[in-house]
């Protein structure tokens, strides 16, 4: 952290009445901007704590987004979390506290973004939760319903939650987790690397299918020009009955083994894109969201915020 935000405004972050619970997950911008971004920022701040001063909280507010905008680092979301407070929006104060914790802060600013979640989280009935993987790069899914990449930051209602992480080529882990309102907790969820192991069988099939298939096809096609050669024999030569035994003996046995041959083919064919289906739709899963509001329905109450990754 270059610069701190003045502390004229740190210390108040005023709580308003409780509200209904909900769950709250909120993404950051990247911390990018260049020096004269750095110093256009600053300014800002500087701005925004005098129009603060001088009792213009819209003012403040919007000299206190642009420094954001400008450069968004944990210093600019805690200065828009704390005029949010004080203009009386708690619930605003608090996504933006999360913001500021999900920009990785420095140890001392990190406590002061702490406390300030514990005291808006105990007056909005919400704890605050982290969930870690191991390795990390997972999405998290919490109750079913809401995801978030893993590591950061959210706001939950106070009682059990599901928490559940994916990432390619892992099996998925999950477990309940009991959030106590205005406090903050962090679990760590391990996952068991797969080894790529439906692939390789999906693949594996899929050949072993193509061959298979195919000697069977080849079967079929020598049954049926035994079929034709029946037909081309003359009646009334001498050898007539044992040709006819032979070769029709001869395609039968080859026609049922080729059909035999031909349907245990389609069979693996079939088992093997199905694996591979759910291997690549496993992948995918994993690929970046559009970013975009959202406003969904989960279990205990809304998730509101930024979804999906910048």
């Amino acid at each position: 952290m270059r610069w701190s935000v003045p502390v004229v405004l740190t210390g108040l972050l005023l709580l308003s009445a409780p509200v209904a619970a909900r769950v709250v997950v909120v993404e950051t911008l990247p911390n990018l901007g260049d020096e004269a971004a750095f110093q256009r920022a600053k300014a800002s701040s500087v701005d925004a704590n005098k129009a603060f001063s001088e009792g213009d909280n819209a003012g403040a507010l919007a000299h206190a987004e642009t420094a954001y905008t400008g450069y968004p680092n944990a210093s600019t979301a805690l200065l828009v979390a704390t005029v949010h407070g004080e203009m009386g929006a708690p619930e605003k104060a608090f996504e933006w506290c999360l913001k500021a914790r999900n920009h990785k802060p420095s140890e001392s600013m990190a406590a002061t973004i702490d406390a300030a979640l514990k005291k808006h989280g105990a007056k909005l009935g919400l704890g605050v939760l982290r969930v870690v993987t191991s390795p990390d790069g997972a999405t998290v899914t919490f109750d079913g319903a809401t995801t978030a990449p893993s590591g950061v930051y959210v706001g939950a209602s106070k009682g059990e939650h599901q928490v559940a992480a994916r990432k390619a080529g892992f099996a998925a882990a999950q477990r309940s987790v009991t959030v106590e309102v205005g406090a903050l907790q962090e679990v760590t969820l391990g996952l068991t690397e797969l080894e790529g192991l439906p692939a390789q069988v999906g693949w594996g099939l899929l050949g072993g299918g193509l061959v298979v298939a195919g000697v069977g096809g080849l079967l079929l096609g020598l049954a049926a020009s035994d079929a034709s050669e029946v037909s081309k024999l003359d009646p009334v030569s001498m050898d007539y009955g044992n040709r006819y035994d032979d070769l029709t003996g001869s395609g039968q046995t080859k026609q049922t083994a080729g059909w035999v041959m031909v349907g245990v083919g389609g069979a693996a064919l079939v088992t093997g894109a199905v694996l591979l289906g759910l291997t690549l739709s496993a992948d995918s899963d994993q690929g970046d969201s559009v970013a975009m509001p959202t406003l969904s329905p989960v279990r205990g109450g809304l998730l509101s915020g930024l979804m999906g990754r910048f």
